[in-house]
């Protein structure tokens, strides 16, 4: 079932997986990622529940999706690069 955009938030909060308009949310490999288009990871939760936020800027559409998208009730979520996430999660 397709849900609204606006509601991928409370989905990525308790990290079960959704699909949005443009916006997904899968468990894969004791991670859970929240992609923008299929391909562009905005959010990763790890094995441990440590959520990691991508900073960089990619277009204004994806920056809307990562609003949309932010994980609630997560605490605290750490700022990393695109190029960082993929080298740290190999993505």
């Amino acid at each position: 079932m397709k849900i609204a955009n606006k509601d991928t938030g409370k989905y990525a909060g308790k990290k079960e997986p959704f699909v949005a308009n443009n916006l997904s949310g899968i468990a894969i490999n004791k991670k859970y990622i929240i992609y923008s288009y299929g391909w562009y990871p905005l959010y990763i939760c790890d094995r441990h529940g440590i959520w990691y936020e991508n900073t960089t800027k990619y277009s204004i559409t994806t920056s809307k999706h990562k609003s949309q998208s932010h994980p609630w009730g997560s605490g605290k979520i750490i700022p990393k690069t695109h190029k960082q996430l993929k080298k740290i999660f190999s993505l």
